[in-house]
């Protein structure tokens, strides 16, 4: 079933909301992992973090 509502979120047919309660949780795990949100949106992605830049020695 979980596997249905993570297709039908994707397809747009549902979102999170719609969801029923005992699913919800398995479901968010299951599109977090595939870079989604709870309405199938992608999650936004931070950009690296620079390395410090070192001063040069004299």
């Amino acid at each position: 079933m979980v596997d249905m509502y993570v297709a039908l979120i994707i397809a747009g047919r549902r979102t999170i909301d719609t969801t029923p309660e005992r699913y919800r949780a398995a479901v968010l795990v299951e599109l977090n992992a595939l870079g989604l949100d709870g309405y199938g949106n992608p999650l936004p992605v931070e950009p690296p973090a620079e390395p410090p830049v070192e001063a040069p020695a004299e």
